[in-house]
């Protein structure tokens, strides 16, 4: 019987498997995959190399299961900020300009990492675009038409609006450094993002 205060091996092991995959997801999102070696990982989730190895086999690997990790909580948090029960029908552009931007805000390696590896054509940006983003693009595709179909916003091109929207939060976020040094403003702030997306939604509301 386990005593107050203690953990089981079990407990022990996935709270070590949590620890590198936050680790990883950071260093991976800074410096990319050839620039992160798994000794930087292994000091900064302070959990040691062979537990690693143990755990996910190869860098490779834990990139691979990092990934679905990630993109599993950018899920998780879409479904507290946006869905909320909700079916896609009841959901309006502006609430979901305004979730994605905080989705992007809470989980900076989902923006940075797909920027970093989407430079290059490997066989990491493969697995970017083919195993996560190409769904959203066609789910956001589908999302699009059915809100110039109710009139909510103009007939555009979804993947120009998907671009404009995710491309304007994903740079205030990536070059949040540059754009404090340029403007003098935190764009990672939840208040700047929150404005953001507000300036963006009424960009979207179609013509009187």
């Amino acid at each position: 019987m386990k005593t107050p205060g203690t953990s089981t091996r079990a407990e022990q092991r996935e709270a070590s498997r949590q620890s590198v995959l936050e680790a990883a997801a950071e260093l991976f999102s800074h410096f990319g995959f050839e620039g992160t070696s798994m000794n930087s990982i292994s000091d900064k989730a302070g959990v040691s190399k062979q537990n690693m190895i143990y755990y996910f086999g190869s860098k490779e690997g834990l990139w691979e299961e990092m990934l679905d990790w990630l993109f599993a909580n950018v899920a998780d948090s879409f479904d507290e900020v946006l869905y909320k029960g909700r079916s896609v029908d009841q959901i309006s552009i502006s609430d979901f300009i305004r979730a994605y931007f905080e989705v992007c805000r809470r989980h900076p390696a989902y923006v940075l990492i797909p920027m970093l590896e989407g430079v290059n054509d490997t066989w990491r940006s493969k697995m970017i675009a083919e195993r996560y983003l190409s769904r959203h693009v066609g789910r956001f595709n589908r999302f699009v038409r059915a809100c110039a179909d109710r009139g909510e916003i103009s007939d555009v091109e979804p993947l120009h609006l998907q671009n404009l929207a995710a491309g304007g939060a994903q740079l205030f976020l990536a070059l949040a450094p540059i754009w404090k040094l340029a403007a003098g403003k935190d764009t990672t702030s939840e208040k700047f993002i929150r404005e953001y997306a507000e300036t963006v939604v009424r960009l979207l509301k179609p013509a009187s």
